[in-house]
């Protein structure tokens, strides 16, 4: 997958690119790919399966999905943004 991956980033395909990652399970990779091209929910859920709890709250924020955030925040052990998402 890694390879295909590349390949599709090479030929501008960053789409592409980012779903073979993740299908590769790199992602981190993955994530920052989609984020790179505002695929913002999948950017967040590949976060969350890179257990990058922060990184992928903060991108749920920017796509809108407070409370997807919220839990985020509580697997990053940061109750007190986690608690304020949920308030709002």
């Amino acid at each position: 997958m890694q390879h295909v991956a590349e390949v599709a980033l090479k030929a501008g395909k960053t789409p592409e690119a980012a779903r073979h990652f993740l299908e590769g399970q790199d992602y981190q990779r993955s994530a920052e790919l989609f984020e790179q091209v505002g695929m913002l929910a999948d950017a967040a859920g590949a976060y969350e399966a890179a257990e990058s709890w922060a990184a992928a709250g903060g991108v749920y924020i920017r796509a809108g999905h407070k409370d997807l955030a919220a839990q985020c925040y509580e697997r990053a052990n940061d109750p007190e943004t986690a608690a304020k998402l949920y308030e709002e």
